[in-house]
Order: structure tokens, then C-alpha cells, then sequence
């Protein structure tokens, strides 16, 4: 079987850009309050440009990236101030040191492997710039997917992962590691999710200090609770 990051992102290349955004969470009010405007924004996984023209019709200068050559092409397409550009956070990017002042993540590092967490961390310190800031919206461990959990952990060797299957009813019709198995070699599979711990999400970030925190339920295509963890990070200014 492919690596989680592997399958991740081969779906995430492939995928029809229509495709690349489901979830409407935005940075609340309160956080926004927090950022200076008219200030350098990463959107990071950028989909179909939802977040990103959000952002920038507040007034932000936005920067997006994404894996999927469909959807940086059609949000070029719609001629917005967003800079699109095809790239990964994984890798390191071509924009120059310290160059944001903000970086949002949006089910972004759901969708990546703990294997490249060193290589995210370090580029997500490099591009934001000191006094700068992150925020996030990302799924933390939930009791809902307990079952989903076991049942990937021998596959995965990852205890908070899950598979994510083409048809969402499957989720609950599974319930052996054999069923699980065969729904792999039958192709039933789309990608790999991650769930974080807050500990996990913080330790992605260590140079960064919480702002704001807040926990939101959402429900997932298969019907399962998703518990969502939404924060605002600054980045210290280092003394001279």
C-alpha cells in the first residue's frame, strides 16, 4: 500500500478543482481583530480560493498555493488580486524569507503525514515573519472515530488516522480489519486523514504562542462528529 503521504497527495493532485474545499470555517471576527490589516497573507492549500478571496476582499494581500495544477489554473482563471502559484508546503517554497505576516492552514494538516511535519515546520518558521501570526482550523482526536482509529492503526501505524472511503456509508459499514482490507484492494479508498492532539497541532508551530483558541463540532460527509480546533498563534519578536 502508498504512504499515507503518497495517497494523499496523488488524490490531491487528480482531484477536480470543484472538489478541493468543503468546509466554510472562516477566521472569526475576534481573530481578524487581533491582525493588522492591509498585511501579507499565506493561504496554504488554497482549494478553490474560497479563504483566499475572503481574505483579500477585507483588504489583505494574499498569496495561495496548492498541489492541484486544476485548481490554481481555475482560480487564476477568475483574474482576482490573489497570487495563485502550484506549490507545497512540504517542500521548500519559492517565496523569500519572513515574507508573511500571517499563514492559515484550513484541513490542511489533516492531510499530512508526520513524516514531513519536520520539513513544514521549518518552512512555516521561515516564511512567517517575527510579531507574525498563524491560523488554523484542523480536526483534533475525536470519540465518534475511536472504532475508525483501531481499525487503521496496524494498517497506518499511526494511532489517529483513518481512511476516507469514495462513498461515505462505507465509514459505518466497516467494522473488521478484514472488511477494512478487502475495501483497500478493492480501490474503495480516496485518501488518508490525520486527526490531531492540540499538543500535536502546537508542537507543529513551537515558536509560536496561542492568542485565541476555540473548539467547534462539524459533521463529516460519513455522518461522524468532528471535533475542530480553530486557533490564532503569534510568533515572538526576538530581542537583539
Amino acid at each position: 500500500m502508498k504512504s499515507l503521504s503518497e495517497l494523499n497527495k496523488e488524490y490531491w493532485k487528480k482531484v477536480s478543482a470543484d472538489k478541493t474545499t468543503s468546509l466554510k470555517i472562516m477566521p472569526s471576527d475576534e481573530d481578524l481583530d487581533l491582525v493588522p490589516t492591509a498585511i501579507h497573507v499565506l493561504d496554504v492549500g488554497c482549494g478553490d480560493g474560497q479563504l483566499s478571496e475572503w481574505l483579500s476582499e477585507k483588504g489583505f494581500l494574499v498569496s495561495a498555493i496548492d498541489i492541484n495544477e486544476n485548481a490554481i489554473i481555475a482560480c487564476n482563471k477568475r483574474n482576482t488580486k490573489v497570487n495563485y502559484t502550484l506549490q507545497d508546503i512540504t517542500k521548500r517554497t519559492t517565496f523569500e524569507n519572513s515574507l508573511f505576516d500571517l499563514v492559515c492552514f484550513r484541513f490542511t494538516l489533516a492531510n499530512i503525514h508526520r513524516d514531513e511535519w519536520p520539513v513544514l515546520r521549518k518552512e512555516v518558521d521561515r516564511l512567517v515573519a517575527p510579531g507574525g501570526f498563524v491560523w488554523f482550523a484542523e480536526p483534533l482526536v475525536s470519540t465518534d472515530y475511536q472504532k475508525r482509529y483501531e481499525l487503521s492503526k496496524r494498517l497506518l501505524n499511526d494511532e489517529h488516522a483513518i481512511f476516507v472511503f469514495k462513498n461515505p456509508r462505507t465509514a459505518r459499514d466497516i467494522t473488521t480489519t478484514d472488511q477494512l482490507q478487502m475495501a483497500i484492494e478493492q480501490g474503495e479508498i480516496y485518501r488518508i486523514s490525520r486527526h490531531y492532539t492540540k499538543k500535536e497541532l502546537m508542537n507543529l508551530f513551537p515558536a509560536f504562542k496561542i492568542l485565541r483558541e476555540k473548539m467547534i463540532v462539524i459533521k463529516s460527509p460519513s455522518g461522524f462528529n468532528i471535533q475542530t480546533f480553530t486557533a490564532l498563534l503569534k510568533k515572538p519578536v526576538k530581542d537583539n
